[in-house]
């Protein structure tokens, strides 16, 4: 029967374009193939060590409300890859109001290394552009009808020029004594 349906072969061409991966011969090759969690595993560990590499002491994280501790910060890690070739084609998913993070850090990953996103906001811009209803972050899935705290950012262009929005570079580093001397 599944033979008969593909026989014109208009199905099968359907998923060989839909499943390209546009990161073939590159370090994120096989990245369009991971599951969602695989997915968010493979960011945290990108961003750690991305952040290791820069000076940054991270830690392991101390409960389920936050991925990391970032120079003695908790902190909540999203990640993505362009998918389509379009720059800045990202959704920042599942940024839930009252899980334990004081700091929330993206980075997108687009064709070209430098045009990559590496941003950050704390939870308290997070709840006050929810208190503004801007339409920065919607109610993700079934939202308020089933209790869902939720959000997602569908627009990274528009969230990147907020004024709340800073650039790794401006992520305070933890000092330490030797800093002093």
């Amino acid at each position: 029967m599944f033979d008969d349906i593909f026989v014109d072969g208009k199905l099968k061409k359907f998923l060989l374009e839909k499943s390209k991966d546009i990161w073939k011969n590159t370090n994120f090759e096989g990245y369009v193939l991971l599951n969602p969690r695989q997915k968010g595993t493979f960011g945290e560990m990108f961003v750690e060590k991305y952040l290791t590499l820069k000076g940054h002491t991270v830690e392991p994280r101390k409960d389920a409300g936050h991925d990391r501790i970032i120079d003695d910060v908790k902190t909540e890690i999203k990640f993505g890859v362009c998918n389509k070739g379009d720059e800045d084609c990202f959704i920042i998913n599942h940024i839930s109001k009252e899980k334990d993070w004081e700091r929330l850090i993206f980075f997108g990953i687009n064709l070209t290394e430098q045009n990559s996103r590496l941003i950050w906001f704390t939870k308290e811009d997070f709840y006050s552009e929810l208190e503004k209803n801007n339409d920065i972050f919607n109610h993700q899935q079934g939202g308020k009808k089933i209790k869902n705290d939720d959000y997602m950012c569908s627009n990274i262009k528009i969230l990147m020029k907020q004024s709340f929005v800073k650039q790794i570079s401006d992520w305070p580093k933890k000092t330490t004594l030797i800093d002093f001397i």
